[in-house]
């Protein structure tokens, strides 16, 4: 598949960072000369996207002056969270629904994480199915963790929590996803019929793990192990990424 377009969900206040988000949003926060955002927007841009819509909330208005309508050949635009304070990443995505229903793969990742290009790389090269990118060398450290697996080699679950035992894959989910056009148009389908009942701090991932439980849809996971990523949630995190990445 050639992706040309990506979802970057950016609009959450980020709190577990404290002062460090008080007066810049966690995707504007620097790693040495660049940000975490402006890192992502580099990788996409630098594998062939052309168009990429950022979700923002929280100092959406410092982010869209900080990258305007684009850099470098990269066509940027901003849909918003409005109620960013009281919702998750399930309410972002659905702002940016009309992306995914557009006929064209997507590319969707989150813009608090870091991560090396291989784990972007690998998603990219799979082929005539949609791609989760997992760490397949993860660690119960927080137990805490958003896990995906599969079966039979198809994805059928992310959850936070113990995978089922009845399973021939289990990975980190990282947050770096490929949607094949059918399956983001579905997706969103199945969103929007969720719509009505979902509450609006409701995240991505059980949404995800509700529709890839009965969906036709070829979803593989890309696994990779050592391979460097972190969610930037907490002071440390970040301390981590400007070490590791910066």
């Amino acid at each position: 598949m050639r992706v040309r377009r990506a979802i970057i969900l950016a609009a959450g206040q980020g709190t577990r960072l404290g002062e460090l988000v008080r007066d810049v949003p966690k995707p504007l926060l620097r790693l040495d000369t660049t940000t975490l955002l402006g890192r992502q927007l580099e990788q996409v841009r630098r594998r062939g996207v052309e168009r990429v819509t950022v979700v923002v909330g929280y100092m959406g208005d410092r982010v869209r002056d900080t990258l305007g309508g684009g850099q470098d050949g990269l066509a940027i635009e901003f849909v918003e969270n409005p109620v960013y304070a009281e919702s998750g990443s399930g309410w972002s995505l659905l702002q940016a629904a009309h992306r995914l229903e557009d006929g064209e793969p997507v590319l969707l990742t989150h813009g608090d994480i870091v991560y090396a290009d291989e784990i972007l790389d690998r998603c990219l090269a799979v082929q005539h199915a949609s791609v989760l990118a997992v760490d397949v060398g993860w660690q119960p450290i927080t137990g805490d963790e958003v896990l995906a697996w599969s079966v039979a080699g198809q994805a059928r679950g992310v959850v936070k929590g113990p995978a089922p035992e009845a399973h021939d894959a289990v990975g980190e989910f990282i947050g770096v996803n490929v949607f094949a056009a059918d399956f983001g148009r579905d997706f969103m389908a199945f969103c929007r019929r969720r719509q009505a009942q979902m509450r609006r701090w409701n995240y991505e991932e059980p949404l995800l793990n509700d529709f890839l439980r009965t969906s036709a849809h070829p979803c593989r996971l890309s696994g990779t192990r050592g391979v460097k990523w972190i969610n930037v949630n907490h002071a440390d995190d970040l301390e981590y990424a400007r070490r590791t990445f910066g």
